[in-house]
């Protein structure tokens, strides 16, 4: 962007109503064709403007640079052309967002068409954020959309419906249609043009084709995540696939650590379908359900009905060694009297 050099004398205005303080480069009475707030002109126009944005105690909420911005006294509304923002909160001084146009109403900025949003922070791996609308508040420090968003990470790509993430706790929810990629593999350097690629739904073929890994595709009504405890919820007809591995559950816990997937657990009518090396299909349901994928090991608990071609048994406590197709089943006697536990291990691709 081309900033055009300012004119010997400079025009500094303060807008209380918005707490904003503007360093305006050239003043421009002409109306150019910028989208206009209902059927009302624009008190007064700037062209090329960097300027802070504060809030009520003067503190710099945010640092924005604009190709134009109309201000609108009686709805106290400010109108952006091509707006960049720059150190979205505390903790994330080099973040940044860019819009194809903003409105600044009462100290939230609602930035609107091709919306990216790069989070840097010493605690994570930059994020990439990216709708057709986000809105930023400043005094919650949260990003909030309604919106259909994509976020990508060095080892996810997650898109959903609405999004209220928060900037402090590191912590977001995606509240509709949601589907996630966790990768095998992270990238070694997420940057912002790699990252985007996800905006554009080619990020994960160019993942596999960089580190020819595997990922794990998560399909929910709901998801919520904590970056700092390395968590993700996914809740209402959840679905996990890797492979030839279904995983369904009303809810999946997603353990990860050290730039991967770490443990899956599925609770509530979970159900485990799979087909094994020897061609036949493995069926296990079970009130929860534990997939620890470094160990290449499942753990069944609570009801447990597992079948496979002509092996079939119950019980409430199941070990899946994958590696070896083999499974080991304890559980106690059902009378009280009798404690004693009994344990049988089955090959499931015996000859």
């Amino acid at each position: 962007m081309n900033w055009r050099r300012p004119r010997p004398i400079l025009l500094l205005a303060v807008l209380i109503g918005s707490g904003i303080l503007l360093w305006v480069g050239t003043y421009d009475s002409k109306e150019e064709s910028l989208p206009q707030l209902g059927a009302r002109s624009a008190n007064n126009s700037f062209s090329h403007v960097r300027y802070q944005m504060r809030d009520m105690q003067g503190e710099i909420i945010y640092q924005i640079l604009a190709e134009r911005l109309d201000q609108f006294a009686q709805s106290q509304q400010i109108q952006l052309a091509k707006p960049r923002v720059e150190g979205l909160s505390q903790g994330h001084e080099d973040s940044w967002s860019e819009a194809e146009r903003g409105v600044i109403d009462k100290r939230q900025l609602q930035l609107i068409g091709d919306v990216s949003i790069m989070l840097h922070s010493s605690r994570q791996s930059p994020l990439l954020i990216h709708s057709s609308s986000l809105r930023l508040e400043p005094d919650q420090k949260r990003i909030r959309t309604s919106q259909d968003v994509t976020i990508s990470s060095a080892q996810t790509s997650m898109r959903g419906t609405g999004l209220e993430y928060r900037l402090d706790e590191q912590t977001g929810v995606l509240h509709g249609n949601v589907t996630t990629l966790h990768f095998s593999t992270g990238l070694r350097e997420p940057t912002y043009p790699l990252l985007k690629q996800v905006a554009e739904a080619t990020f994960a073929s160019a993942h596999a084709a960089e580190h020819n890994s595997e990922y794990l595709e998560i399909n929910a009504d709901r998801m919520e995540w904590d970056i700092d405890k390395k968590v993700y919820v996914y809740s209402g007809n959840v679905r996990a696939t890797r492979d030839t591995l279904v995983l369904a559950a009303d809810r999946v816990v997603v353990l990860s650590g050290d730039g991967k997937v770490k443990t899956l657990r599925a609770e509530g009518d979970a159900r485990w379908t799979q087909q094994l090396d020897s061609g036949e299909p493995m069926l296990a349901t079970a009130e929860q359900i534990s997939y620890e994928i470094a160990n290449r090991i499942v753990v069944l608990r609570r009801n447990v009905q597992l079948q496979s071609g002509e092996v079939e048994f119950a019980g409430d406590h199941v070990i899946w060694l994958l590696d070896e197709n083999r499974i080991a089943t304890s559980a106690g006697e059902k009378s009280p009297k009798k404690k004693q536990r009994q344990r049988v291990r089955i090959r499931l691709n015996a000859n």
